[in-house]
Parts: C-alpha cells; structure tokens; sequence
C-alpha cells in the first residue's frame, strides 16, 4: 500500500501514481542526484523496489505496508510469507510484458542478505513451522514468534501455521467494513457445516501431468516421478487414468483414458522411467491438451480429476486460469489439483489454479504434515475421497454483491444469491466480496447442497480497510489476469460484466485486432481506476517518492540478487531452453551459480558413497520405533536404497512389509523429515529419493510391526 524510505535522518513516503508519470519522476530525480524510491508491480506476486541517491556510510532503512491474509486450513490458519522469486518461464510471445519481468533480476547462491523476523499473533496456540525453526513467547498475553537463529538466507518461503483458541463447529461467518452504503467483506465458510454423511466410494478417472522443465532439474524431478510410480501401483481396476510429460511440448502415454489393468499399469511404469527429455514450461498448452482427452462414460457418476505436478514457475497465469474457469463451466468436468514441489513456489498461481479448477493444493517441503511427497499425494488423494460440498450459496438482502473472481450476482426479490465453489474434504472456502446497500437486520444465509445455515457478521467498528484493501487486490488481479488471457474481444466484454464492470459504449469493431484493442483500453483504464481507488498498486501505477534537494549524480548501480531457492539445480540455467531476455546472461540480468547437480537416480548402479543404516541385526520391537543409526555433522541426503541381494530377497514380502516405515529425523526435530513405507520401496526398484540438508545431526529410526524373518532380509543404505 505505501512505503517509507529513510536515507539517515531524511526521510521520503510514496505516493501511487500512473505508472510512467511515476517513472518519469523518478528517472529525472535520479538524473539530477536526488534521493528518489520507485515502487512497481510486475505480476499478482513479484515487486520491484529502485531507489537512489544512496551516499556512502549513510544507513537506508526501508519500511513497506501491505495487506496479507492468512488461508483457513482444517487445522487452523496458515500464513505464506515469500522470501525470494524463482526464475519463470516465459513464453516468447509474452516477452517484453511486465509479466515477462516477474523474473528477478539476479540470482545467486547466497545473496548477500539475510532474514529475520518478529511476528505478534493474537489468540494463537500451537503455532509452528515446517520450513523454518521459531521460537514462540508470551508477551503480555500476545504470542511473539522469531526466527530460532536470528537471522537465514532468504531462499524458501516461510510458513507459518497456527490454531485459533476459540474451538467450534463453524457453519460461516462474515467479517465486514463498513464504508458509507458499501460493505467489504470477507466469508469463511466452514467445512463441517453439514455434518458427516455417507458418500459411497467413486471410480477415478484421473489424469497426471508432470512438469519435465529444465527448473524440475534435480531432486524436484526425481521426487514427481515417484510420485507419479507411487500413484500408479495405487489405482484399482475400476479406475481410468492417463499420464503425460510437458516442458516445450506435450508428451501424453495415450490419447484416451486407459483402464488400470496390470498390462496398462506396468506400461506406464516403463513410461516414466524412460520420458527423460526436458525444455521450457509451456504450463498451459499441456493443460489444455490434457483437459481436450475425452472423458469416459460422461454419464456415470465419477471422481474426475487432473493432478498437476510442477513448481509452476511461469508468467502466463492469465491463459492457464481462463482454461481452468472454462473447464469448471461444463457439466461433466475435470476438477484441477495441484501437487507443488519448490521451496519458493508460485502459490498464486497454483492456489488459484486449485480454486478456479475445483480441486485442491498440496505443498511438497512446505506442509507440516508432508514429510515427503509420498505423503504430499495421499494427503491429496484422501481429499479426493473424503465428502465435497459442490456447491456453496451465498444469500443475503442487499442492492448488489459483487464477489472478487466470481460473477455478480443480480438481485431477485430483494434478496441476492451467488454461488462461491464447491468445498473439498475438510477445507474451509472463503471469499472476499462487496456488497452495495446491505440490509444488516435480515438474516445471511450459507446454504451447502440445499442444507442452509445462518452466518454470523461481525462488523469492524475501527476503520482499517483491510478488507477493503484485500477486495481491490482481488478485483485488480482478475482485471491484470483478463488482459493476460488475451481472449477475443467478445469474450474479454463477457468477462468484463461478469466482474461487475461495464464493457464500454464504444461500437464493437469488425476486425478481431481492433476490438481486442479497444478492450484492451477499457481494461488498462479500469486497472488506473481500480488501483488510484483501492490504494493497491497494478500494472497500471506504481509507488514513487523523491526528494527536492539536489546531490551527487549516480556513479554505481546495484543489483540485489534473490536467492537461488533451495532444492534447485543450478545448471539448468546454464542452458538455452528459458529463452526470455530476463533470464539471459546479459551484465544487467547477472545470474551467479554455484551448485552441483543431483545424483542421477535411473542409473543402473547404486553411488558409490552409501552408508548403510540398517542390515538386519536389529530387532524392533512390536509397533514400536527403534533407532537405526545417528551421524553428527552437516550434509545432505539424496537417496535411500535397498542392497540388490535384499530388493530380491524381499521381493515376495510386500504385506509383511507394509505397517514398516523408515523414519528420518533432522536437528533434533521431534517431527520426521521423511517418512518411507518399506513396502513402496520394494515395489518401486528398491531407490527412493531424499532431499534433505542437515545442520547438527541426523538420526534414522524404523518404526511399525515387523516380522522378524522380513526384518533380517533388510539391508539399508543413504547417500
């Protein structure tokens, strides 16, 4: 919303302008040696802070406000604090776009920067990390939560979750601002609100498709496809499936849905194991050409689903979230989920994938309770088979309600209704909203599938537009993301009314360029509105600041990298296939690597330097958990691994296998990093990737009842 730069005792606060007004000024301040500061928006999640004037042994302090919000989860609340920007694919005709510059404008290993943090939260219990360690304390009633070590490299999002200590069933509840005869809202409306019913089980017909991109280079590959062999060996009979891989292009095992058959499964494997090409993350042509396979039986009643695995590190998320709003419009549809694998992923994107596509959102190193991404895909899968609400209604008396990236709901006896999603297994839906002439003393109304209940408001007496602030970022990204989708004009006017805005009064024109063009005007004038109204800064503006006074002119110009985000391999950047002008390796888009590249895991031999942690001289007791092996130091592991003589010896051994679990425990955590099902690492060719660092110390434990004759075949080893 603002920002605060002090050059010492000197101090400067932006404004929001018109985004090449503020350039202009703030280009002719630094030509002039003027301290200036420059605020702009590239996409929904990437800014770019210039500032100049900066002398010599003078402290520049930078403060910055803004608006975030915390996603509900069926555990409590969850806040994603992004602390670098992965580089993005961009596609060639959208290079030039200020989405093409969401890419940082350099990257190194270690930047040069660290994090630190105190956070406040009020009536919180439990709170915790699964990203970094905190320390949390009582201040006067309020929890302060800092980083354990003070100050990290800022190369993976921080997440933090939390429980609420109000306890209750919630049905929905509205959070308003009140500002003249509007009202800002926010709705949670909550997932147990119809109680437990009995849904018998559905055949799937699920799709996969896995992200073959040079930046999945590494352990983010060798981690989805075990996932996807995981999956497969998973499905029953029942099920339909299809597999595909997409970097430049599009690699589908069939052109149909195929029955899990033994023959079918088994032909998949091989599939997996041999697609090892790799190129760009054309995200949304794979998409589409997944979402074009014809659906089986479009009659019957079937679980269909598409999984995305990927770090869906690309800018041309206007195009992939209209195919998944066009999907979600048919009668017979695919819901969208997203299994993300990065440190620093593109949650925009992959959240709003998830929420226009029906399905849901799971984090490979990000969610406390995905160890790993075997765990990341069953979290899914239970999703999927646990009740969904498929469809929540929104109802209430009122002149209007407009909710941000859901059409606008028309008025019809004085009260309005609008229908917000459906409600996957277990997790809250909320939304944010505005409502025009609100009658507060008629009642508000969730109804789930026809069951309805009443919605608790609470209104905000403090004026804080917070929730006004929130309601304009959402509208300016939908009208960011519509002008990205480059739709035809028809189809951009349709989109226009159904956001609550008119279409303009200009006549339509009949070429399809000139009226793409006129939309594209009323697009680009109703984001200067939309941001100069709500305060938000857009494509459109940017924040600017400079000082009166005169000083020296510049004589250096300094870039501040972002951090490579953990788990990466660099050496992907050292190839061609990015392409776009930002991620060249020109002097002003400077990009510093330093980093080996992951072990191969397809290759024939295991690595020569293994260490075995297990080989079958212990005996654990029954359902309990034994330590295996500790090491003291630091270091990274890459794999787990079955000796050859064990893989066949415990190759008939599966059932007896599978309530034992090697369990690995970093730092003295109390919770594992990493949690293998022995009976998968048998079935899946006795390697198992890992990708976990270790600072202090690492410790291996087995846990579950095993039989003591399957116990003495075992023999473990990491690398």
């Amino acid at each position: 919303k603002g920002a605060v730069v002090r050059f010492g005792e000197v101090e400067i606060r932006t404004t929001l302008r018109e985004r090449d007004e503020a350039r202009a000024e703030y280009d002719e301040a630094r030509g002039e040696g003027r301290q200036a500061a420059l605020v702009t928006r590239e996409s929904e999640d990437v800014f770019t802070m210039s500032i100049t004037g900066i002398e010599p042994d003078v402290e520049v302090e930078v403060l910055v406000d803004f608006v975030a919000i915390a996603g509900p989860v069926e555990s409590g609340w969850e806040l994603r604090f992004p602390l670098t920007v992965p580089p993005r694919f961009v596609r060639e005709d959208e290079t030039g776009t200020t989405r093409a510059d969401s890419n940082p404008l350099a990257l190194a290993i270690d930047p040069g920067h660290r994090f630190s943090m105190k956070l406040e939260i009020a009536d919180a219990r439990d709170i915790k990390s699964s990203t970094h360690e905190v320390t949390v304390r009582d201040e006067n009633g309020v929890a302060a939560v800092t980083l354990s070590r003070g100050k990290v490299t800022p190369d993976r999002d921080l997440l933090l979750s939390w429980r609420p200590n109000i306890e209750g069933s919630l049905g929905g509840i509205l959070y308003a601002e009140r500002d003249g005869d509007d009202t800002y809202f926010m709705l949670l409306a909550g997932a147990n609100a119809r109680g437990e019913n009995a849904v018998r089980a559905l055949n799937r017909e699920v799709s996969l498709l896995v992200d073959h991109s040079g930046s999945m280079e590494g352990a983010k590959w060798q981690a989805a496809d075990w996932a996807v062999k995981k999956f497969l060996l998973d499905l029953g009979e029942g099920d339909h499936f299809n597999v595909a891989f997409f970097h430049n292009d599009v690699f589908p095992l069939s052109k149909k849905m195929l029955r899990a058959s033994p023959g079918n499964v088994g032909k998949a494997e091989k599939f997996v194991t041999e697609n090892r090409s790799s190129g760009g993350t054309e995200l949304g042509v794979a998409l589409e050409r997944m979402l074009m396979i014809p659906k089986i039986s479009p009659g019957e009643k079937i679980a269909r689903q598409l999984l995305v695995i990927t770090d869906a590190e690309v800018t041309d998320s206007g195009r992939i979230l209209a195919l998944a709003k066009k999907e979600s419009a048919g009668d017979v549809r695919r819901r969208i989920s997203v299994l993300c694998i990065d440190a620093a992923p593109n949650s925009t994107l992959t959240n709003r994938l998830a929420e226009r596509g029906g399905g849901t959102t799971a984090w490979l190193t990000s969610d406390p309770d995905a160890e790993d991404v075997t765990t990341a895909v069953e979290t899914i899968l239970s999703r999927w088979s646990r009740p969904v609400v498929e469809s929540v209604t929104l109802e209430l008396a009122a002149d209007s309600l407009r909710v941000a990236g859901r059409e606008t709901a028309k008025p019809a006896r004085g009260r309005v209704r609008i229908n917000l999603g459906s409600l996957m297994g277990g997790e809250p839906l909320w939304v944010i909203g505005k409502i025009s002439g609100l009658r507060p003393e008629e009642p508000v109304r969730v109804d789930f599938d026809g069951f309805g209940v009443a919605v608790a408001v609470v209104t905000e007496t403090r004026k804080r537009d917070a929730i006004n602030t929130l309601y304009g970022a959402r509208q300016i990204q939908e009208l960011e993301l519509l002008k990205a989708a480059r739709l035809t004009g028809e189809d951009s006017r349709n989109e226009l009314l159904a956001l609550g805005y008119e279409a303009g009064s200009e006549k339509n024109a009949v070429c399809a360029e000139n009226e793409n063009g006129i939309v594209q005007k009323i697009v680009d004038g109703l984001l200067l509105d939309e941001s100069l109204k709500y305060g938000v800064v857009s494509g459109r503006t940017a924040l600017v600041a400079s000082r009166v006074e005169k000083g020296q002119i510049v004589e250096e110009t300094i870039l501040t990298p972002n951090a490579l985000p953990d788990g990466w391999d660099g050496n992907f950047m050292y190839s061609p296939i990015m392409g776009a002008p930002r991620m060249s390796c020109a002097p002003q888009r400077l990009i510093m690597l330093c980093c080996d590249s992951e072990p191969n895991m397809d290759e024939e031999d295991s690595p020569e330097s293994t260490i075995t942690i297990y080989d079958g001289a212990i005996t654990v007791p029954g359902a309990g958990e034994v330590t295996l092996k500790e090491m003291t130091g630091s270091g990274r592991l890459s794999g787990l691994v079955l000796s050859g003589e064990s893989l066949n010896a415990l190759a008939g051994d599966g059932e007896k296998m599978d309530g034992l679990y090697v369990l690995v425990y970093v730092d003295g955590g109390t919770s594992p990093s990493a949690r293998v099902r022995l009976s998968d690492l048998v079935r899946l060719g006795g390697k198992r990737p890992l990708n976990i660092a270790y600072d202090k110390n690492v410790r291996f434990t087995l846990r579950g009842d095993g039989d003591a004759a399957t116990l003495e075949k075992l023999s473990l080893s990491v690398f």
